[in-house]
């Protein structure tokens, strides 16, 4: 992994954070950074769904776990996730 590649990693964790602590505006426009070092980390992809699943915009979170699964068919968020809008919808 080269210094884009540390870059979208550090970027994707400060995302997650925030997201963690709920502050979802900030966590997506860093998630996004992230996604601007290195648009084939599948987990950031995710997140991205995660993001906007827990602002109620399913059909955009559904497009992003897509994007997640199409780059690692097993990423754990995206499918539960995926699952989660289908579910709720």
């Amino acid at each position: 992994m080269g210094s884009s590649g540390s870059l979208a990693k550090r970027n994707f964790n400060l995302a997650m954070m925030l997201f963690k602590l709920g502050s979802h505006d900030k966590a997506l426009e860093t998630v996004m950074k992230s996604l601007e070092y290195d648009p084939e980390l599948a987990e950031a992809h995710a997140l991205v769904g995660a993001i906007l699943a827990a602002e109620d915009d399913c059909p955009s979170a559904i497009a992003a776990f897509d994007k997640a699964l199409s780059l690692e068919p097993d990423e754990p968020t995206a499918l539960e996730g995926k699952k989660a809008c289908h579910d709720g919808s």
